[in-house]
């Protein structure tokens, strides 16, 4: 094969994970945004709580019915639904007010499921098996760098410029995604398979009938909680104690920015063993983030370092999180017991607003990080149960 078709072959997989990092934008502009605007809105960070609390959970009731939709009406017009729902979402969080909050942010919070499950499926049509170790590292690179760029841009044009730019900037990102995907590949898509016959009764009984899955189930929530505590409150730890809110944004960049570290915390594994990375990566996470909550009303710069250094150990569990899970599935039942695990998405969605609702009904905002800190340090002493040869 000459240069060129090289080039030519490649193109497609470049664009693809060209598309996925555009897609995360759309997300990640008004990742610090939404939560300081909900906070302005609604006055406490208890409210806050309750307003992802009820988005969280008409998110995982679309997620219920997704496969469906994609099955019933196929991919495109879904994918259009999404970008559509991303110009719904700035359009209303641009009105300033309660309600024009609530319906952005239940917009936001689809269009970015949508686009994660739409691209995962035309990334498996159109990127061949043989290459998607290539493609993998490509969209982790340029994923990266969206995850990294998106918070503080979007943060920076609110400062500066005026919190229309930043949704502005998201709503054209959703508008590109499709569009890009036109230039790519064609709309024409081969009939959906039909659903599978789904999670039964027995399946979940058999997951909870195994220790090492319960444990990885635990691990994996507690890690997604975290970065859920993380991307709504650290912003209006930030905007609460006089920062502003583009150091919220700077906060959550740099700290999306850290999971490039993976190959870095893969090395050490190597030389440490998995079972005690991970058991002092919750450990220095948990106590890292429980000193924010502590130092938050003695010095505010202080708390910030903390909460950064505890995002630096949190991309080490970040990196091989899984692993636990993927070591502890027996082969043949991998189908049947995967969508068991990956509802530790939905619940570390739903559960953290849910009890931080609660919490700050009493407690103020610190309270939010000595507790995210205190589970974490709970996971840590979790992980001394994990098979000592991993």
């Amino acid at each position: 094969m000459s240069g060129r078709q090289k080039s030519a072959a490649a193109s497609p997989e470049w664009g693809l994970a060209g598309v996925y990092a555009v897609s995360i934008m759309a997300r990640t502009t008004v990742m610090a945004l939404i939560p300081v605007m909900a906070y302005h809105i609604l006055g406490t960070a208890q409210h806050v709580s309750e307003l992802y609390f009820a988005a969280s959970l008409i998110g995982i009731a679309v997620s219920l019915c997704l496969p469906n939709l994609l099955l019933r009406l196929g991919r495109w017009p879904v994918f259009i639904s999404a970008a559509a729902g991303g110009i719904g979402s700035a359009a209303t969080l641009a009105s300033g007010t309660l309600p024009g909050l609530a319906a952005g942010l239940v917009l936001h919070v689809l269009m970015v499921l949508v686009f994660e499950n739409v691209m995962s499926l035309y990334v498996l049509q159109y990127v061949p098996r043989r290459s998607l170790s290539a493609f993998e590292p490509r969209r982790v690179l340029l994923a990266g760098v969206a995850y990294g760029l998106g918070p503080w841009l979007g943060a920076w044009l609110t400062e500066n410029v005026g919190a229309w730019s930043p949704l502005t900037l998201s709503a054209a990102c959703a508008i590109v995604v499709p569009l890009s995907i036109i230039l790519l590949k064609p709309i024409s898509e081969p009939r959906m398979p039909a659903p599978s016959k789904g999670v039964g009764h027995s399946d979940v009984r058999l997951f909870l009938s195994q220790p090492r899955l319960r444990l990885a189930w635990l691990l994996a929530t507690m890690r997604a909680s975290w970065w859920c505590m993380y991307i709504v409150y650290t912003p209006i730890l930030a905007v609460s104690q006089g920062l502003g809110a583009s150091v919220g944004g700077l906060m959550i960049s740099i700290g999306s920015a850290l999971l490039m570290l993976a190959p870095f915390w893969r090395r050490v594994v190597e030389m440490t063993g998995m079972r005690r990375l991970l058991l002092g990566a919750y450990a220095v996470s948990g106590v890292g983030t429980l000193a924010t909550g502590f130092l938050s009303e003695v010095s505010v710069w202080a708390s910030v370092a903390m909460l950064l250094f505890s995002a630096f150990a949190m991309s080490a569990i970040d990196a091989i999180g899984n692993v636990p899970f993927l070591r502890a599935v027996r082969p043949h039942q991998r189908m049947a017991l995967t969508p068991i695990y990956n509802t530790y998405r939905d619940v570390a969605q739903v559960a953290p607003a849910g009890l931080f609702a609660i919490l700050l009904m009493a407690l103020p905002l610190p309270s939010v990080f000595i507790m995210t800190g205190a589970l974490m340090v709970l996971a840590s002493g979790f992980c001394r149960y994990l098979p000592r040869r991993l």
